[in-house]
């Protein structure tokens, strides 16, 4: 009789190619304007406020663009199609104001007017000139001053001379009192995000927006404003350098940290009470070894004698009443 073949099942492959990743990205980013001859694109750009690579998505037009964060967790793959991704990082895409990319090449050339292709040129970072169309001419009014603006051309007392030395191109200057204003505004916008969508503010923020109960509902459990300003301060602060972190902090009229750790109040804790008692351990661990040593050295070495065996006492009765070799060398 003729064995039947069994029917074939689905093989789901192990592998698949390397540039496969799952992305979820935020409103029509995927959309190509009609008559648009480009297409979707991620790229390396510098991170406003560490320097270093970071990823982008920009659109078709590159009129918009947005932040990819990754998330990654132990022990997990994603099932796409019949293959196994075994790269279980999620990513998301989050818009970004361009102007937060725009304004470390401005400070760079702080005291100086550059046109904006030539702020903007990277030679690590060459796709940084996407950023030429993503942003306006009157986006980059709020952070710097402007020559060849035609606004400033037509209230000028000067117009006709000033039109002369820079011509058609507008030429750019970093200007630190228009930024702080302009990040002063941000924060405020946030703020009131923030109390719209009722996130949780207050202490242990940072766990507690992952749980129902982290939105309050009176005004009786409301954190306050500062709270509020201090929490999107810290959002906008990682889009900002440092230095321009601290001058925005006291524009806000917000508290100054003592510290480093001062938002960390678990780490405080390790360093403190935790910390000394950790010292406390290990000097008395320390004093307790070294009185071990000591008493070992003064401790007189024990002398371990040597078990005689059967063959030693066998040449021992055989060798008895005989001279020893030595003997015979010495002097009569």
């Amino acid at each position: 009789m003729p064995r039947t073949k069994a029917s074939p099942k689905k093989c789901v492959k192990s592998q698949v190619t390397n540039n496969t990743l799952l992305l979820i990205l935020k409103g029509d980013a995927l959309t190509i304007p009609e008559g648009c001859d480009g297409k979707p694109n991620m790229v390396k750009l510098r991170h406003p406020q560490t320097s270093s690579q970071a990823m982008f998505f920009f659109s078709a037009d590159n009129k918009m663009v947005q932040e990819i964060l990754s998330f990654s967790e132990d022990k997990r793959s994603w099932v796409i199609d019949d293959h196994i991704q075994s790269d279980g990082k999620v990513h998301l895409s989050t818009p970004v104001d361009p102007l937060f990319l725009v304004l470390p090449y401005l400070m760079k050339s702080a005291g100086r007017f550059e046109p904006l292709d030539q702020l903007l040129q990277d030679e690590d970072f060459p796709e940084t000139k996407r950023l030429l169309q993503c942003i306006s001419h009157k986006q980059l009014r709020h952070i710097s001053d402007v020559k060849g603006d035609l606004y400033d051309l037509n209230h000028s007392k000067h117009s006709n001379l000033f039109q002369s030395d820079v011509g058609d191109e507008s030429y750019y200057r970093f200007n630190e009192d228009r930024a702080i204003k302009w990040l002063m505004k941000k924060s405020k916008k946030v703020c009131d995000v923030l109390k719209e969508k009722g996130i949780h503010v207050g202490p242990g923020a940072v766990s507690a927006n992952f749980i129902r109960g982290s939105r309050y509902v009176d005004n009786d459990s409301a954190p306050a404003e500062t709270e509020f300003l201090l929490y999107s301060y810290g959002i906008l602060s990682e889009y900002i350098s440092a230095d321009l972190g601290i001058k925005l902090r006291s524009a806000l009229n917000l508290p100054e940290a003592s510290n480093s750790d001062a938002g960390n109040p678990r780490k405080r804790k390790l360093d403190g009470a935790d910390g000394e008692a950790s010292k406390r351990n290990k000097q008395d661990s320390s004093i307790e070894d070294a009185s071990q040593i000591k008493a070992s050295e003064n401790k007189p070495e024990k002398v371990v004698q040597k078990k005689e065996t059967a063959k030693d006492k066998a040449l021992a009765r055989a060798a008895a009443g005989t001279k020893s070799i030595a003997s015979f060398f010495k002097k009569k």
